[in-house]
């Protein structure tokens, strides 16, 4: 199954329990808009063969929904953040990387 998710809205103390679980561990997030952006890795470590092992994700804050929009980073990050124009930085051993488009970010969206 994975990890649950739960989101809360520190502006009205609510929270919500989302219907999706992260698969590998959760190595930092960022918020821009209406999404919060993830970095999971370790996913062949937890066992799971259906999601890339070191991927980014997506969380719809309105309608609690998850999208893994790369593929296999190929390595552990540390920290993810997001910058006001929407590029991801990806902080791994002290190194500040950029996502490149080209290579990590998907086309197609992935069941989970």
């Amino acid at each position: 199954m994975g990890t649950p998710v739960r989101i809360v809205n520190y502006e009205t103390d609510e929270y919500y329990d989302c219907p999706f679980y992260i698969k590998g561990g959760l190595y930092g997030s960022g918020i821009l808009g209406d999404y919060i952006y993830c970095v999971s890795a370790g996913a062949r470590e937890c066992l799971y063969n259906d999601v890339p092992n070191n991927h980014i994700f997506k969380i719809n804050r309105n309608s609690l929904t998850m999208e893994i929009i790369s593929d296999d980073i190929g390595y552990i990050a540390r920290d993810l953040e997001v910058s006001p124009n929407g590029k991801i930085y990806i902080t791994s051993n002290g190194e500040i990387k950029m996502t490149d488009p080209n290579i990590y970010l998907r086309r197609q969206p992935v069941d989970i």
